[in-house]
């Protein structure tokens, strides 16, 4: 790791105890991070445990929260998946993100990095009443709306890398987002695998989403890329939907698999990658995206690749793209699902 300030965990090996900064209790854990970040430009986080517990931070004016928000101009490091935050079981409270980049309405964060460790959301122990919470690894959320006009108010030029997120809604959530790299990270058991929203140049590469309800999930963007990545056994592998233009899907490997048990999400391999326009009057739909190079491989209950119309119909003008180049094995109905016309360019498809 590199030198910042080091807080260890409560079961940290005596060594690393005996030179850290701080030392956690495993009980506070999560508010003497949040100090650390908060007076701290770079922070490491030792081996060990971590507790992620106590109220997440209120913003009433935002309507949202998160466990330990990270100011700009910081860079939070683990020591791989040695380093391991993870709620508690029977977590009481709702909160948007345990690893926050956005806490405060308007407030864009930028200049961020977090690397090399795993967040655990132990989504399987949340109580179910009045609802479990809806919560991501690493998330912004109700930036300024202004943003979708101004990108100057997103939070930007942020770098994950190396990251592990299981058994949380989302892993990533990347909302109102501007150059952001997500590369090297690991999702299981997420419903999203990364949940890219109205955001805009978005890089996720070299990542591995196992068993999520969607591994990795564009909606309303704009000139992102998603590629050299992998699913296994995920509802869908990728998914693009509505409005937004010049996504590109490359390089990418999907593997299908078998039903699995649906908790809390459906996990039954069903597509490959899927595209789909808006069935509201108010969007339109997503244009110039490129699938090409993917691997696809079977079993798929659907269809391979699927470019849909959602229910309803379309509105707005044609989705517009093209499908080539891809290797498709496996698919129950159909290898290439084309229900928009011939607006989408098929060629060159490896098919069997």
């Amino acid at each position: 790791m590199s030198k910042g300030y080091l807080v260890a965990a409560s079961d940290a090996p005596a060594l690393i105890k005996s030179r850290a900064d701080v030392v956690c209790d495993g009980v506070m854990d999560a508010a003497i991070i949040r100090d650390s970040l908060a007076n701290y430009q770079c922070v490491e986080l030792s081996e060990g445990h971590f507790v992620i517990d106590g109220p997440p931070l209120e913003d009433s004016s935002a309507g949202e929260n998160s466990i330990i928000p990270v100011p700009s101009n910081r860079i939070l490091t683990g020591a791989g998946f040695a380093t391991e935050l993870k709620l508690p079981d029977n977590y009481p409270y709702h909160a948007a993100a345990i690893l926050g980049l956005s806490h405060n309405t308007g407030t864009a964060y930028s200049r961020i990095t977090i690397a090399d460790l795993l967040i655990d959301g132990n989504w399987a122990s949340h109580p179910t009443t009045p609802s479990r919470p809806i919560i991501a690894g690493i998330g912004t959320f109700y930036v300024d709306n202004a943003a979708e006009n101004n990108d100057a108010l997103r939070s930007h030029n942020v770098f994950i890398r190396n990251v592990a997120v299981k058994n949380t809604e989302k892993g990533i959530d990347s909302y109102l987002c501007f150059n952001w790299d997500i590369s090297g990270c690991y999702f299981e058991n997420c419903n999203r695998g990364i949940y890219c929203d109205i955001s805009k140049y978005v890089t996720v590469r070299g990542c591995h989403a196992k068993e999520c309800g969607y591994g990795f999930y564009f909606d309303v963007s704009w000139w992102w890329t998603c590629q050299g990545n992998t699913t296994d056994n995920c509802n869908t592998g990728i998914e693009v939907i509505r409005r937004g233009e010049g996504g590109l899907i490359q390089g990418n490997t999907i593997h299908g698999g078998t039903l699995t048990p649906n908790l809390p999400w459906n996990r039954q391999a069903n597509i490959g990658i899927k595209t789909t326009g808006s069935s509201t009057p108010t969007d339109d739909n997503p244009k110039l995206w490129r699938i090409e190079g993917n691997t696809i491989l079977g079993p798929f209950t659907h269809y391979g690749i699927w470019c849909a119309i959602p229910e309803g119909g379309e509105h707005g003008s044609p989705t517009t793209g093209n499908v080539r180049s891809n290797t498709i094995r496996g698919a129950t109905l159909t290898a290439i699902q084309n229900d928009v016309g011939s607006t989408v360019t098929i060629s060159d498809n490896d098919i069997g």
